[in-house]
């Protein structure tokens, strides 16, 4: 079958080659870091390394033996300890040999502007609800096992 795809292929003159994705595209072109750092679960794993963006989370569900020592820069930049440790995550060696062109998202980009006094009530605001704690509503939402809480208004 591999032969006759192949043959198809050729007489056609289609050629195929693995293209980087781009998922995610900002206004400005890039990835924010700030929106890497939403990226660091193990279901959903992405890092910058010298300027690029990466997603990881089918690596590590390919390699678990590796997981911890990517896990441990999810949704970081990971270019100070770049080849750090020869052959191991991350460096040159480590991405010649594991690396996909596939994971690769895009460049890392500018971060977007954010109005100084509205990111400080955003944050006052997500302290006080911490402080106050769950709303009786959101207590008694989790007696009942649904899903509402404080960490998902944040």
């Amino acid at each position: 079958i591999k032969a006759k795809v192949d043959m198809l292929l050729a007489e056609a003159k289609v050629e195929i080659k693995a293209q980087p994705r781009k998922a995610f595209e900002h206004k400005e072109g890039g990835i924010p870091l700030s929106e890497v750092a939403r990226h660091n679960k193990p279901h959903d794993c992405w890092i910058a390394i010298n300027s690029v963006v990466y997603d990881l989370t089918d690596f590590l569900m390919q390699h678990p033996e590796q997981r911890n020592s990517v896990l441990a820069w999810a949704g970081r930049d990971a270019t100070p300890v770049w080849d750090k440790i020869p052959g191991r995550f991350p460096s040159s060696t480590w991405m010649t040999f594991y690396m996909r062109p596939e994971a690769q998202m895009g460049d890392v980009g500018a971060e977007p502007f954010v109005d100084p006094k509205s990111q400080l009530i955003r944050e006052l605001t997500r302290e006080l609800r911490r402080l106050e704690g769950p709303s009786e509503e959101d207590v008694q939402a989790a007696k009942a096992g649904g899903h509402r809480g404080v960490a998902a208004e944040a």
